[in-house]
């Protein structure tokens, strides 16, 4: 509650202009936090740039937009007093979750026996939203699956051919912007249920969900029936199959 007050109230004042002192103390606060929930470290990109904007400790400056969300999603982290992030080494779970991506097409997900595809939407490339975003939502939606299969207080397997969405969600963070929000979202969901991901490369011949991203869909008897509760802000760039 100490955290969410002092964070609260650098937030509320929009249309004041801050110190570089004020917005590293913020910062520290932030840092400190994600030792216990990681996946946080994707939201402190874009605060750690508009710090290195001021020119000395005594300058002050507007806050910016994105810095403002950056400030809304620990605002609505905090604000859950049920998050929690259990200490004890997580349980290693291997579901056989596949993910694979492609831009000519679309999505496609296996998850144990069931497969799911999503077609993305003409006009998906926009405000930086290229391959790398796709990859990213691409594991966001692997995340919302699991969740809405229950899974909590676990390390969960899963399996894709892509390195450079594994090095940016074990980072946590992404010079792209589009890429961030993705890794944030899927950082909001993994964290009310105390879950770990870890993406493990496997080579595009071995990819079990290869040709459903292009289009060559599962048999029917086995795809998701129910289409997944998609984030709004995705819902305009993709269409369930």
């Amino acid at each position: 509650m100490r955290y969410l007050e002092k964070v609260h109230a650098f937030q509320v004042l929009v249309n004041s202009k801050f110190t570089w002192k004020q917005c590293m103390l913020v910062h520290g606060t932030l840092q400190h936090i994600t030792f216990i929930y990681q996946q946080g470290q994707s939201s402190l990109p874009t605060l750690s740039s508009f710090i290195s904007k001021f020119p000395n400790e005594f300058a002050w400056h507007h806050i910016l937009n994105s810095v403002l969300e950056c400030l809304k999603w620990w605002i609505a982290i905090l604000q859950n007093p049920s998050n929690s992030c259990s200490l004890k080494p997580c349980t290693i779970i291997d579901p056989h979750i596949w993910v694979d991506a492609s831009t000519d097409w679309g999505i496609g997900i296996i998850n144990g026996h069931l497969w799911a595809a999503w077609r993305l939407r003409a006009g998906w490339r926009s405000d930086g939203q290229d391959i790398g975003w796709v990859k990213l939502i691409m594991l966001e939606l692997a995340v919302i699956w699991l969740v809405q299969d229950g899974y909590m207080d676990c390390n969960i397997t899963i399996h894709g051919d892509d390195m450079g969405l594994i090095g940016a969600f074990d980072k946590g963070c992404s010079r792209n912007i589009a890429c961030n929000d993705s890794i944030q979202q899927t950082a909001s969901a993994i964290i009310l249920n105390n879950i770990t991901i870890s993406p493990v490369y496997t080579p595009s011949t071995s990819n079990m969900v290869d040709l459903i991203s292009c289009s060559i869909l599962g048999p029917l008897s086995l795809c998701l029936q129910e289409p997944l509760q998609l984030p709004e802000e995705l819902t305009p760039f993709l269409t369930y199959i």
